[in-house]
């Protein structure tokens, strides 16, 4: 058997040679192995419905089957959706039912080779480490045995969440000012579960919404589902050709959000949760001390930004789960660069679609287009010039690269600038003494390590980018 292993968002392998079902099966027992035992750490004892999704890839509705044979046959109930159906909808459900978890059979913006699972635990967030160690061990417990128990003839109940998932967004987004400005919007669900969520309701707040990439498609059109700017170009042509506010785009499962400019120019990640930490803190019924949660490789510019209003900067370990518990905890809002959002008052767990709409009330309420409030950012704040570089290299040459890195904190200067700290809680970051800092994490998954790095200047910046071996992209 391979090696199962929980990582910063639940399982994900190759389908047919790594997530098969006889993998899939010992998973599911094992975890509801745990419920029943009620071991897992503060696991509520008075709920007991699981609720299970599924993205668009193939087989995903027959691995949630499998998930629901499962649970039936340790005596849990479930509830399953009967459509492809993105991952924040159904965290939403689980708190808007008090369910005691949800499975969603997601490999989110992985190809669609791949296949994955998430547990999602009863407070609507991504499962900690305390959570997911224990589901390893049981998961070792449960291959040896093999005491896989099934009830082929038990029928789940359905599980529509749009209408719950819909009446919080109506909460959250002021969807008054979004239909007063009239936005011709342009989105792309890239043949994921997004589809008939974000356009839909911003057609019911008066929006001119154009769609693409909005059939279902279990190899997503024959692409990778990832917002990032490399997937995004029909997108970026048909804001430009229309003359249209604003592009949206999610990821396979709708918890990552991909935004386009009114003249068809990708903002990155860091760049729209810095707008989104900004709008947010200046307005002053913001209570003096709040916290906005970042992680160690997201953007330094959301601490300056916090600095200026009274408010606190956390730095997390990469992974939403760190953000989602800091949520939990009563922070305002959070956000990862790798396109993660959520605020204190939604769900622990990132969401794509609340993003991409808190994109659309920003440019209503603030009266221009994303590209000039970035503007006006940066030249408030022009020391914060940030970069990311995946490094596709073997295993062993990206202990190697690591090893690298490890060697930068034993300098005394690098790039020119003296190096204050070095902090290995997630991978290797090098403190400079201005301020700038430069990271290598290796991927758990994948064989590459990758670079992020923000410096005080352009051309520190690019001075940190040759101790990678390459040179960043500009920014």
């Amino acid at each position: 058997m391979s090696v199962i292993k929980f990582g910063t968002d639940g399982w994900r392998a190759l389908s047919a040679r790594e997530f098969t079902f006889s993998n899939f099966a010992v998973v599911v027992q094992a975890i509801a192995n745990l419920l029943v035992r009620e071991e897992l750490p503060e696991q509520p004892t008075d709920r007991k419905e699981v609720l299970i999704g599924y993205d668009a890839r193939a087989l995903a509705a027959d691995f949630a089957a499998e998930a629901a044979s499962i649970l039936a046959g340790n005596g849990i109930p479930t509830d399953m959706t009967r459509r492809p159906t993105p991952t924040p909808a159904v965290a939403h459900a689980i708190a808007d039912r008090l369910a005691l978890g949800a499975f969603v059979l997601t490999a989110s913006h992985n190809p669609p080779e791949y296949m994955g699972v998430k547990f999602i635990p009863w407070y609507a967030g991504p499962a900690l480490s305390d959570i997911t160690s224990k589901i390893e061990a049981e998961v070792a417990r449960v291959y040896e045995t093999q005491d896989i128990r099934r009830d082929d003839s038990a029928v789940p109940d359905t599980l529509d969440p749009r209408r719950a998932y819909f009446d919080a967004l109506r909460y959250l987004i002021d969807f008054d000012a979004i239909r007063e400005a009239g936005l011709r919007i342009a989105v792309d669900p890239m043949h994921g579960t997004t589809m008939g969520y974000l356009d839909t309701v911003l057609r019911a707040a008066g929006c001119d919404v154009r769609a693409i990439h909005d059939t279902p498609s279990p190899a997503f059109g024959g692409g990778l589902p990832d917002p990032s700017e490399e997937r995004l170009g029909p997108l970026m042509d048909l804001v430009r050709t229309d003359y249209l506010d604003v592009g949206l785009a999610n990821d396979g499962d709708g918890d990552r959000f991909g935004i386009i400019d009114f003249e068809g120019r990708y903002i990155a990640p860091c760049d729209f949760i810095s707008l989104v930490t900004d709008y947010h803190l200046r307005d002053a019924r913001v209570a003096p001390g709040a916290k906005v949660v970042r992680t160690v490789a997201t953007t330094h510019l959301i601490d300056a930004i916090a600095e200026r209003y009274g408010a606190e900067a956390v730095e997390t370990p990469v992974g939403f789960k760190w953000v989602g518990e800091e949520l939990r905890k009563g922070a305002l809002l959070g956000g990862e660069e790798s396109g993660g959002l959520s605020r204190g008052d939604h769900i622990p767990e990132k969401d794509g679609i609340f993003a991409c709409l808190l994109a659309a009330e920003m440019i209503a309420k603030m009266g221009t287009p994303l590209t000039d409030q970035l503007r006006r950012l940066r030249r408030e704040f022009p020391e914060h010039r940030w970069f990311r570089r995946n490094l596709h290299v073997d295993p062993e040459r990206r202990e190697a690269v690591m090893e690298r890195f490890r060697s930068l904190g034993e300098r005394a200067q690098v790039a020119g600038q003296k190096v204050a700290k070095v902090d290995t809680r997630d991978g290797v970051k090098v403190w400079l003494a201005d301020g700038s800092w430069l990271l290598g994490r290796p991927s758990g998954t994948e064989p590459l390590v990758r670079v992020y790095a923000e410096a005080s200047s352009a051309e520190l910046r690019d001075g940190l980018g040759h101790h990678d071996g390459q040179r960043p992209g500009r920014r």
